[in-house]
């Protein structure tokens, strides 16, 4: 079943969609020290402040007396911009040059042209006052205004954050590193221990924000919480805001939440609470893994019923209906609805699903049909469709010729990981291992990686004899990357060092992953063996039958159930 990613790292830059606040009440803390300050230069001698005071009622009464917003003429602003140059010469302290650059922004506001002289004023002050927090968050507010962050602005973005530390500016240093691009890398993101700086802004901004705004801050910390592994935390942060939210954004956050750490019942619920496709989809498939079949196909039969063009999330619905079908002439009829979709709308074939459905359909068809189908040279310009029609030509074409149409496949897709893999199992399939060996070389010097080469490399040890050093490449093998065979094979190297239990566990896990039926009899065969092993020959006798069920040639199976029914 095709069941959308609800990988939470990607909603980390919805963070970005707040930036333009955060940085505003950022600045507005800083703004707080223009407004308070008190016109005193504490630093400067008695007659300096007098000089900077009186210049600074000049420039004050000739903006009161000649300046009404918007300015008609270039003489008051290029007037108001040399007093502001003076005023600056005579600047000797922090409150000073918080004063001067006040007017310098106000003037840069409303005549954009001073905006390089506002931006330079700016990083003079900071770099004449490194310790001084005011000035390095007006800096930033300088080099952000009406400016795009560039790989050099960002590096010095991150200088000034370096150097604040009030907590009524954490926002501020927040939104630096939003903009400077420390979030566009979860990993980055997770290492920069934000939350302590998100929690300090966090009262300044939600007493300034809609409860909305607040609510989605209080998300992004839960967000940092999850990319370093801390749940319990996490959950602490969603707990905080579920009750009484009608926020659809923080919502759809809280459903993913659910769907990914295990409550899809109830992240359903929250999906529900939308009309949207997306959301009913979403829908669909937590109620699919919180064991709620026949409500999920409800739902996809909904978006998957005719209404005009079929959307891509209807493909996606029409998919799902076929892979849980209960029976093949089901799986066929919705399979068949999804390609003959396609054909009225090429757009469609763009979705994974639609190629995906193509290689299910064509497997329910005899061989004729299904090449007619896969021939099309739409599809053949997409690798595992490609690889599915050479798979069905296995059963008109020479070995010889597949042998060689698989290295003119490989050449067509050289990234593709995939088709390496069904290679190598065909080329040991059919026993040409000088054909696998040089596909696993040409893999490794593509750098073409995955669990498959483990595997194979462990096959190719037992079959030397170096059963310790096999047991060790399969035990890398991680589980989630549902290879029955590793399992399998995993188990038989225990069950011939003498360790029937930990075999059994390998053997059942193997079990659970095969799906040929013929595979599947004989993994069942390998289970009773091992409970035989354990004493346990009613469990024993039990599996036996359901090999025998499975498939019922299993002359192993049947053998030896006859010889324990017999003792």
């Amino acid at each position: 079943m095709k069941n959308p990613s609800g990988d939470l790292r990607k909603i980390l830059f919805k963070i970005a969609f707040v930036t333009g606040l955060i940085l505003a009440v950022g600045i507005c803390g800083a703004l707080l020290f223009f407004s308070l300050n008190p016109g005193r230069n504490l630093f400067a001698g008695a007659s300096d402040r007098d000089v900077f005071h009186r210049l600074l009622r000049e420039y004050d009464a000739f903006l009161a007396a000649s300046w009404t917003p918007p300015i008609s003429g270039p003489a008051e602003p290029d007037s108001l911009n040399r007093m502001l140059d003076k005023l600056e010469k005579n600047a000797q302290g922090v409150e000073t040059w918080l004063s001067v650059l006040k007017r310098r922004r106000n003037l840069a506001l409303q005549s954009p042209r001073f905006l390089g002289q506002y931006r330079d004023a700016a990083l003079r002050a900071a770099a004449a006052f490194p310790h001084s927090e005011p000035l390095a968050a007006v800096a930033v507010e300088a080099l952000l205004l009406n400016s795009p962050v560039t790989e050099e602005t960002a590096g010095t973005l991150k200088n000034y954050a370096s150097r604040i530390s009030e907590p009524r500016l954490s926002p501020l240093v927040l939104g630096i590193r939003i903009l400077s691009g420390d979030m566009e890398n979860s990993r980055l993101a997770a290492s920069l221990r934000l939350e302590p700086l998100l929690a300090a802004g966090l009262p300044y901004l939600r007493a300034g924000l809609p409860d909305d705004e607040g609510d989605r801050l209080i998300a992004d910390l839960g967000i940092l919480r999850l990319l370093r592994g801390d749940i319990s935390g996490a959950a602490l942060e969603i707990q905080a805001i579920s009750a009484g939210t009608n926020f659809s954004p923080l919502l759809h956050f809280m459903a993913e939440y659910y769907y990914d750490f295990g409550d899809p019942l109830r992240a359903a619920a929250l999906f529900s609470r939308f009309n949207d496709e997306i959301s009913m989809s979403r829908s669909a498939d937590a109620l699919w893994l919180g064991a709620e079949a026949a409500a999920a196909r409800n739902i996809w039969k909904i978006l998957a019923a005719p209404q005009g063009a079929l959307s891509a999330i209807g493909l996606r619905s029409l998919y799902n209906l076929a892979v849980t079908a209960e029976d093949q002439p089901e799986a066929a009829a919705w399979l068949g609805r999804l390609f003959s979709e396609g054909q009225n709308d090429p757009s469609l074939w763009a979705d994974p699903c639609f190629p995906a459905g193509i290689i299910r359909y064509t497997r329910l068809l005899d061989t004729q049909r299904a090449l007619a189908i896969l021939e099309n040279e739409e599809l053949q310009k997409q690798p595992l469709p490609d690889m599915e029609l050479l798979r069905r030509r296995r059963e008109i074409w020479p070995t010889d010729r597949i042998v060689a149409e698989t290295w003119l496949l490989l050449g067509r897709y050289p990234e593709e990981s995939a088709l390496y893999q069904w290679g190598a199992y065909y080329f040991d399939h059919q026993r040409k291992y000088d054909e696998e060996a040089l596909l696993i070389k040409t893999a490794e010097r593509r750098q073409i990686g995955g669990p498959w080469l483990d595997f194979n490399a462990a096959i190719r040890l037992i079959g030397d004899g170096r059963l310790e050093e096999a047991e060790e490449y399969l035990r890398g093998i991680p589980r989630s990357a549902k290879i029955w065979q590793a399992n399998a094979n995993l188990a038989r190297l225990l069950e011939f060092r003498r360790a029937p239990a930990e075999a059994l566990e390998y053997y059942e896990t193997a079990a659970a992953l095969v799906k040929d039926p013929e595979s599947a009899s004989r993994i069942q065969l390998r289970i009773a063996l091992c409970f035989q092993a354990l004493g346990r020959i009613e469990d024993s006798r039990r599996v036996l039958e359901y090999a025998l069920d499975l498939n019922p040639d299993n002359f192993k199976a049947r053998t030896e159930l006859k010889r324990i029914s017999d003792e």
